[in-house]
């Protein structure tokens, strides 16, 4: 049900070009697809916000977007590790 929300609220911030809310969108998408394991699709969106926030030239949110993907990226290498 979330997704929908964060669905609807991602096409009125694109029809109004609102980047903040864009990228705040996108940032939700991501959350929630990382909270329920699906990593690649939360990979997918923090990448996509990512570039919003540098396209509007928010660094502060760019930051937290790569942190987030580090912080992916370190559990995905982390549960290879457990694999060998």
């Amino acid at each position: 049900m979330s997704m929908n929300y964060y669905k609807m609220a991602l096409e009125i911030d694109k029809e109004i070009e609102y980047y903040e809310g864009i990228a705040n969108d996108l940032n939700n998408k991501a959350s929630l697809h990382r909270a329920t394991g699906k990593n690649k699709d939360a990979i997918y969106y923090y990448e996509r916000a990512l570039k919003v926030n540098e396209k509007a030239g928010n660094v502060y949110r760019a930051l937290k977007d790569f942190k987030n993907l580090s912080k992916i990226y370190k559990s995905l290498v982390k549960k290879e590790k457990q694999k060998i």
